[in-house]
Formats: structure tokens, sequence, C-alpha cells
């Protein structure tokens, strides 16, 4: 009978470390995305939700958060690129994105073809105080950057950063601009 007890403290002595190690696994497998082949969350709830999170993500230099929030009417741009050259762009925007702070503001033209406008007002970027304008675009109803007027921040003229489907249409309409004799820069 004394044997038998003693198993028994044994087996529970046990237990509270083995429960302790089951919640640690649960805990680190959340941080890493949780459900194993769950798939992270693209775009953002809205069109201001989606600048402000880009912006946040590039200044904390979270290439792979930018990269979910960039993309066209066709959805993320990291589906289409694949996350290795998404995340070396989201590399390039967020050096010239570097900021010590933001505002923003929707651009008075508003809503245009279901694209949304926003100015984002940097302050203490390399240029100084800056306002930049942003074009959002909803998929599935999530909304995703789809381009930034980054002359303030290159400083050159009609400098463009696009998702991909955008980018084919400049490009197109800038080779039709040629083609009709004109200077293919609008």
């Amino acid at each position: 009978m004394g044997d038998t007890v003693t198993r028994l403290r044994c087996r529970n002595a046990m237990l509270p470390p083995l429960l302790m190690g089951l919640v640690l696994l649960g805990c680190a497998s959340a941080r890493r995305g949780g459900v194993p082949g769950a798939e992270p969350r693209y775009g953002a709830a809205s069109a201001e939700a989606a600048v402000a999170r880009f912006l946040d993500a590039a200044g904390e230099r979270d290439y792979r958060a930018m990269a979910r929030l960039f993309g066209t009417a066709e959805g993320a741009a990291e589906r289409r690129w694949g996350r290795a050259e998404t995340e070396q762009r989201m590399f390039v925007l967020a050096g010239l994105l570097s900021h010590r702070g933001y505002r923003l503001r929707p651009f008075a033209a508003g809503e245009e073809n279901g694209a949304a406008r926003w100015i984002a007002e940097l302050t203490g970027t390399l240029n100084g105080d800056i306002s930049l304008p942003f074009t959002l675009v909803s998929y599935r109803g999530r909304w995703f950057v789809e381009r930034i007027r980054t002359e303030a921040l290159s400083g050159r003229r009609q400098r463009l950063v696009q998702a991909p489907a955008a980018r084919k249409m400049v490009m197109a309409a800038q080779a039709a601009r040629v083609h009709a004799g004109g200077k293919g820069r609008p």
C-alpha cells in the first residue's frame, strides 16, 4: 500500500512541470503566428489604418508587416512578387520613409475609382518635413497601399512606387504617349 502511494506522488510531482512545458510550447507557437499553416493577415480594415500601419512598420523596419500592407485591387503584392523580393523592396521603402513622426489627413479629392487617397505629413525626414500622398485600394474588404509619390523624399520628379498591376498600367500609358509622339512621362 505504501508503495502505491509513493508511485502516485511521483507521477503527480511530474505533472506541474509537464503542464508548464505545454503552456510554454503553446505561447511559443502563438508568437510565431499561432496555428501552423495559418496565413498572416493581409491589408488593413481601413485606408487610414493601412497608411498608419505601413508607416509604423517602416519606422520599425518591419519589412514583413510592410509587405502585407502593400498591394493592388488584386491583393497583396507579396503574393505576386514572393516574400523575398517584396521584403527587399520594403527595405528600400523603409529607408526612404525614415521619419520621426507623422500626421495623416484625407486627400481633398477623396476617393476615385474605388481608390482612397491620404496625405502623410512626415516630420524629421532626410529632406525635412514633407507631405507624402498615398493611394490605397480595397481587396475583399481589406485596404492596401498601392502607390506612394516619393518625389519629395528622393528629390526626383514624378517618381512613383507602385504595386505591380498599377506599375504595368502606368508603363503602358507612358508607352502609348511615346508612340503617340508624347514625351512618355505625365
